[in-house]
């Protein structure tokens, strides 16, 4: 049996009431939003710099130094992986703001796109995505978001960025190995070589090339330190996909189901989970606001309604807005209560 589903959006709940953040919450609102914002921008404005460059110009975006392979390959892996990158951009852009018009919060927080845009301008709203994960006492929540948005939102990391980075790395290593065997001969040239095994042993050398020539040891600092950017970005793929298998998998894809053949998704997994946080957020806080009298219906017991619920007359009309929640079973189910809506094993529950 279906049953109409309506989620939560941001006018159902009232953001004046969302107790005041900490210091640190502000400060990760700051670094996680609109520093990496800003920084996300640049680098965007630089790949399409980089791209003009080579294909207009049919130059390198400087002279100094060379790329790892020849020009002609390397022109044109470039300018792929910039223009394979800002069509995937494009596209998440379009989806985005259409999640966005939607304002549901659910699928707000799920899409990058939207979830950005609606924290750029409103903290509150950070504050609302925020509780979500915190909510979760258990903190399998932590992990799981992280697991779906690193996987969700690897097509730019590895079609648009991985191929550059290998390239960069390249090309980073034959210029200090090349300036290690110019200042080293015989024996001390090993020893040189060693040297480059660890981050250290790479920061010296470019300050040695920086006291001959400035504008190439800058460059290899840009260079050195995207790269090591995009191994950090690597490796947290790695990691939310072994969370995925070891971890995630086996919880939402039970072994009942695996006989059943019932193959259930990431995505509906993640949305289920966020909904029953999102339900259990509202209910302790007290911010849910009522349509009828334009005031929260949690927190304030003297002013909460109360329903027979084994009425024969009980329906939509006798109830104030409602939660709605999943349970363990495949059908979704709408909670009429507005108290503990979290718990629907517990309460009677009304398909439409």
């Amino acid at each position: 049996m279906e049953s109409s589903l309506q989620k939560l959006k941001f006018q159902d709940i009232d953001i004046n009431l969302i107790p005041t953040a900490k210091w640190t919450t502000k400060l990760q609102y700051i670094l996680y939003t609109w520093c990496q914002s800003i920084l996300h921008v640049a680098m965007f404005f630089s790949d399409i710099y980089t791209c003009i460059k080579l294909l207009a110009f049919n130059t390198w975006s400087n002279n100094i130094i060379q790329p790892f392979l020849e020009f002609r390959i390397s022109k044109w892996l470039f300018s792929g992986c910039i223009l394979c990158s800002s069509l995937i951009l494009i596209w998440e852009l379009v989806i985005g703001l259409r999640v966005y018009r939607k304002k549901e919060i659910t699928s707000n927080y799920m899409n990058g796109i939207s979830r950005l845009i609606n924290c750029l301008f409103n903290f509150k709203k950070y504050q609302i995505f925020e509780l979500i994960v915190l909510t979760d006492e258990k903190k399998f929540s932590k992990w799981l978001f992280f697991s779906y948005f690193e996987i969700s939102g690897c097509l730019r990391l590895l079609f648009g960025d991985s191929p550059r980075q290998i390239i960069n790395g390249l090309t980073l290593w034959s210029v200090l190995l090349t300036v290690s065997n110019e200042t080293s001969s015989g024996t001390h040239s090993t020893q040189s070589l060693g040297n480059l095994d660890d981050l250290n042993g790479i920061i010296n050398k470019i300050k040695h090339i920086a006291k001959t020539n400035y504008e190439e040891s800058v460059i290899l600092s840009f260079m050195l330190f995207s790269f090591i950017i995009w191994v950090i970005l690597i490796s947290k793929l790695i990691l939310s996909i072994i969370i995925f298998i070891i971890f995630i998998r086996p919880r939402f894809l039970s072994s009942k189901r695996k006989v059943k053949g019932y193959e259930l998704k990431l995505r509906k997994y993640v949305s289920k989970v966020i909904d029953e946080n999102l339900s259990r957020t509202v209910y302790e806080l007290g911010i849910l606001i009522d349509d009828e009298e334009e005031g929260t219906i949690c927190g304030d017991n003297k002013t909460q309604k109360k329903f027979d619920y084994d009425s024969p007359d009980y329906g939509d009309e006798s109830t104030i807005p409602s939660y709605y929640c999943y349970s363990d079973v495949e059908t979704y189910e709408r909670v009429y209560t507005p108290i503990k809506a979290y718990f629907p094993q517990k309460y009677k529950h009304k398909y439409i």
